[in-house]
């Protein structure tokens, strides 16, 4: 059976179908079996993979849920990513929530559908809606575990917490497999100290529940987002490329072998990823050795001035310029004055 990840935060706009994106790509990569189900009605994670939205004739996630003894292996459709497909979501799941309230098992629709999914994948991926509705809990209930998503602020910590305390209760109702949460830290902002003091607490509060990977604050993403690729594709020397890989080896050893990956784990997996990627047609995603020393530091220039990072908070010469300035002005001045102590 498939091990069953449900990406969820009441929070909106905290990077979670942008994870469950790219985990579902990551591992997908890495040789497993891979299936993103679509619960959002939005369907950006159906779109940003190339597919269309669901229909009558090409059902997806709003039609499983509804007729979950109808569903077949077959509804999911593939990617351009080998090993990797979605059970597209569409605009009408909108309105599930109002469809399944009289239903005395509207909280257990998804379990049927990924009892007959998991017998064709290793890995499924569910991208929650931003809210603890009927589709969330649905995807909880039916779930192994839950990735929560994080970003080092405190209106998505509060909707962190209401999520956990949400698992709980349905813990002790008998309606969840969920033991322990993984917890991704989101738009990181290194130099950001507020932000970064958050995300230090959320590590000293949940411990080992939070991977060590931490997805960066990059404009690259919001790139890769407006091609409707993943970042590894588009970017994949991208800080936040590498680090969502990480994340994804992270999480795959943890479920797979039971026991948290350390380091020197992680990094033979992350390699596989990468050479995953290089027959999809992506640039290398290594330097070039043959490059010599001062290329590289003009590459790494250049990757700031095209949005990996906010350049402001970057850029050593911008300061070395400004040093440099206020020295000369300085300078002028004294010679000015002492010009006019000799007249």
């Amino acid at each position: 059976m498939a091990i069953t990840v449900a990406v969820s935060n009441q929070k909106g706009g905290v990077g979670k179908t942008t994870t469950a994106l790219h985990l579902a790509v990551a591992a997908a990569l890495a040789g497993r079996r891979v299936l993103l189900i679509d619960l959002d009605s939005q369907a950006n994670a159906t779109t940003a993979l190339g597919v269309e939205e669901a229909t009558i004739d090409r059902p997806g996630s709003y039609l499983a849920l509804l007729n979950s003894e109808q569903v077949r292996p077959d509804w999911a459709r593939a990617t351009d990513i080998p090993g990797l497909s979605v059970l597209a979501s569409s605009l009408e799941m909108a309105g599930i929530e109002l469809e399944l309230a009289e239903q005395s098992d509207r909280l257990r629709r998804l379990r049927p559908v990924i009892a007959t999914m998991g017998e064709t994948f290793d890995w499924i991926f569910l991208d929650c809606p931003p809210s603890l509705g009927i589709l969330s809990v649905n995807a909880l209930v039916a779930a192994d575990t839950v990735l929560i998503p994080v970003p080092p602020e405190q209106f998505a910590l509060d909707g962190m917490e209401r999520l956990t305390s949400t698992i709980t209760r349905l813990n002790e109702g008998g309606q969840t497999r969920i033991t322990t949460p993984s917890i991704l830290i989101t738009m990181a902002q290194s130099w950001s100290p507020e932000k970064l003091k958050r995300a230090n607490r959320i590590r000293q509060t949940h411990g080992e529940e939070v991977l060590t990977a931490e997805i960066p604050h990059s404009n690259a993403v919001g790139q890769a987002s407006g091609e409707r690729r993943p970042v590894f594709m588009s970017r994949p020397k991208a800080d936040a490329s590498d680090a969502y890989m990480r994340a994804a080896a992270q999480l795959i050893l943890r479920h797979e072998t039971g026991s948290d990956a350390q380091p020197e784990d992680i990094e033979p997996l992350v390699e596989q990823m990468r050479a995953g990627l290089q027959p999809l047609g992506g640039p290398q995603t290594r330097p070039d050795p043959s490059e010599d020393l001062h290329h590289r530091r003009r590459r790494r220039h250049r990757r700031h001035d095209h949005g990996d990072g906010p350049r402001i908070y970057r850029s050593r010469r911008r300061l070395r310029h400004a040093a440099g300035t206020v020295v000369l002005i300085i300078g002028a001045l004294l010679i000015t004055f002492m010009l006019l102590g000799a007249l």
